[in-house]
């Protein structure tokens, strides 16, 4: 048996590189708004504390006077269009999940990401069963 009886988990960073539909999101969400949109490596530097913080750093970056909690809704319009985009977990991240499985130890997720888009994600990426809790 594995050492540890729980392994929890982040999603985005962790197992996922989920930058490049982030930044997709940001940029087409940014444009919708008029703001000047930035790159994948800009947005890489915004990404670890939850979408709200994210665009709100966008919208101070872009100079735009719109807040986060009102560009929020496009924002989770663009994310979820996005989200699906050839995401791409991380190299050895199934193998990895799988042997833990195997060796006996329980796996979960902890992640900031909003909870309507866990599931299709996890399911696209064909690790779903790998966890227990989420």
């Amino acid at each position: 048996m594995y050492p540890y009886p729980l392994v929890i988990f982040d999603l985005d960073g962790t197992l996922v590189d989920s930058a490049p539909n982030i930044a997709e999101a940001l940029n087409a969400t940014l444009h919708e708004l008029g703001l000047q949109q930035f790159s994948e490596a800009t947005i890489r530097g915004w990404i670890g504390e939850g979408v709200h913080v994210l665009l709100a750093a966008a919208l101070r970056e872009a100079g735009g006077t719109h807040d986060a909690d009102s560009a929020m809704p496009v924002m989770m319009r663009h994310y979820e269009a996005s989200l699906l985009h050839n995401p791409q977990l991380y190299p050895g991240v199934g193998e990895a999940l799988a042997g833990l499985r195997e060796a006996g130890a329980t796996l979960a997720l902890c992640t900031n990401k909003p909870s309507r888009f866990i599931a299709p994600l996890l399911e696209h990426l064909g690790i779903a069963a790998q966890f227990s809790s989420v």
